[in-house]
């Protein structure tokens, strides 16, 4: 069984100290010690007081724990420097990743701190002077970014009941009320579902909570929303089917909170047509847009000085850095040769300062003056770098085909790749390693290139990006259509005057709207009701 952890936006399994295999060990544990009893249900009455057992440890302990963590990751990276093996020095740093503050435990008490932290000071800020909790969620917002912090929900309940004083009712206004959610994708990668048996063992207060939110949430449907009685098994929060229970943290996020939203708005309409349709019903105006955004003061004014100044020195201002509606202003110098000719030479020195940057990290000479096609972003099969490649295979052999005369009537290309596969995901790295052997192939054919060459780049980041994005020519956001819930490097590349090639998915049609079709070229166009069907197709 494998437990779900929420650790900096992924799940993670488990797993014992360094050097030991007390994960699998302790799991099968807990499987058996469940299959033993039935899983509890709240009674239909009342929360009891928690008993001490299930009261939340105190900062105290909670830093001696801290402490003995970091003491742990020293030791065992002692141990890596002293024996100076690659093999366990790969090994140890994965369960060294995987131990450093990565358990569902250690995730609970820090944001629990966080959470008493906000309590406090909203207390100490009155100076002494009256105050209600009726004003906590007019100074204190909590954005849930997936369902990796969830327990943040249960917690703030346990905090304002036991350790407050409040009763239920007026604990949960706070809490919905304080509590928002954002679904960044459709993906099951951020609809986490947690293993009752595991939360029961470490998370004992906090499983009573969520049954009772469970309980009182069916209460309601069956009271004043019968139609949706069958759908309850889909819509309650704990799936107790006994080969395996768990819990549904986006179901206790969208039940909790009093916002929840997408990041583009064709993502939006998914969650409200399609993911959580049924809660639409019982709260319409829950549900909202929030598309994702950039700042344009990194994305251009930054990592591009030379395009920045050209656009103050034509607009004779520098206020479209906090105001990207006055870059409108600059259609009217479109046919201007002047302009034209600044603009081409800041391309030029961000591209050439992009080749040197190549050369640098992958010892690959590139031809600033080729096109450059770049793809960077997360390594998964729904964005496509597979259809990229294979799409640079195709190119590969139709010049191969070409006589030398014919080449040289062709458009050189440079086609960059980038990003970083999650550890466990295979098909991603084998993705990585195509584009590499791939490149090997191309970069040192002699006919072919002076006309095409394909580059992986490593280390992907945000530093990275910053050389990356300015240099951009042409820019593939192609991901499979309704599977991208927005995207934000297809606007940190539109913002430096790139190309973009991508299908209408996201936050895709948004940009079109805003930069024009003649600078967005669509890939397999698909209305909002054919990108239902399909999805339906591919679920099916």
């Amino acid at each position: 069984m494998e437990t779900k952890i929420p650790k900096r936006g992924t799940c993670r399994a488990r797993m014992g100290k360094p050097g030991g295999r007390e994960a699998g060990r302790c799991q099968a544990k807990l499987e058996e010690e469940a299959r033993r009893r039935k899983m509890p249900h709240a009674p239909a009455r009342e929360m009891q007081p928690p008993t001490e057992m299930a009261r939340g440890r105190r900062v105290d302990a909670l830093w001696c724990r801290c402490l003995h963590k970091v003491g742990d990751l020293l030791q065992a990276l002692l141990l890596v420097l002293v024996k100076g093996d690659v093999h366990a020095h790969v090994t140890l740093g994965l369960r060294l990743k995987d131990n450093f503050c990565a358990s569902m435990e250690d995730s609970m008490h820090y944001q629990s701190l966080e959470l008493q932290d906000i309590i406090f000071r909203f207390k100490e800020r009155k100076d002494g002077g009256s105050w209600q909790w009726s004003e906590f969620p007019s100074k204190v917002a909590v954005q849930l970014n997936d369902t990796h912090p969830t327990l943040a929900i249960p917690e703030l309940m346990r905090l304002l009941m036991d350790d407050e004083g409040l009763a239920w009712d007026e604990a949960w206004d706070v809490t919905s009320r304080t509590i928002a959610y954002t679904n960044h994708t459709v993906l099951p990668e951020a609809l986490e579902k947690w293993s009752q048996v595991v939360m029961w063992k470490l998370l004992p207060r906090h499983m009573e909570i969520i049954e009772e939110i469970d309980k009182r949430f069916i209460t309601m449907i069956r009271s004043s929303r019968t139609d949706l009685e069958s759908k309850i098994p889909n819509m309650c929060i704990l799936d107790n089917n006994p080969q395996k229970p768990v819990v549904r943290m986006a179901n206790l996020c969208v039940v909790s909170a009093h916002s929840v939203n997408g990041v583009a708005q064709l993502h939006s309409d998914i969650l409200k047509a399609e993911l959580f349709a049924d809660y639409v019903s019982i709260w319409p105006t829950k549900f909202q847009n929030k598309t994702n955004g950039i700042t344009p003061r990194r994305w251009l004014r930054f990592c591009s000085p030379e395009l920045s100044n050209i656009i103050s020195k034509w607009l004779k201002t520098d206020e479209w850095v906090t105001n990207l509606d006055k870059l409108a202003n600059l259609r009217k110098f479109s046919d201007n040769e002047e302009f034209q000719a600044e603009w081409a030479s800041a391309k030029m020195a961000n591209k050439q300062r992009l080749a040197q940057y190549i050369l640098q990290v992958t010892g690959e000479s590139i031809d600033p003056n080729s096109l450059f096609d770049i793809q960077v972003k997360r390594i998964h099969e729904y964005k496509r770098q597979l259809l990229n490649i294979l799409g640079a295979i195709y190119r590969y052999k139709k010049l191969k085909e070409m006589s030398p005369e014919e080449r040289k009537n062709t458009t050189p290309r440079t086609i960059m790749i980038g990003g970083k596969a999650f550890a466990t995901y295979t098909n991603a790295k084998r993705i990585v390693k195509l584009v590499n052997d791939v490149g090997a192939v191309v970069n040192t054919d002699p006919e072919v290139n002076e006309y095409l060459k394909v580059v992986f780049v490593p280390n992907y980041n945000v530093s990275v990006a910053e050389v990356l994005i300015p240099g951009s020519e042409l820019s593939q956001h192609i991901s499979t259509a309704g599977m991208e819930a927005s995207g934000t490097s297809n606007m940190k590349f539109a913002l430096n005057g790139c190309l973009i090639i991508g299908t209408l998915d996201g936050a895709n049609v948004e940009i079109r709207e805003e930069i024009g079709r003649r600078t967005f070229f669509s890939l397999v166009p698909q209305q909002m009701k054919s990108l239902s069907c399909a999805r339906k197709e591919r679920l099916d």
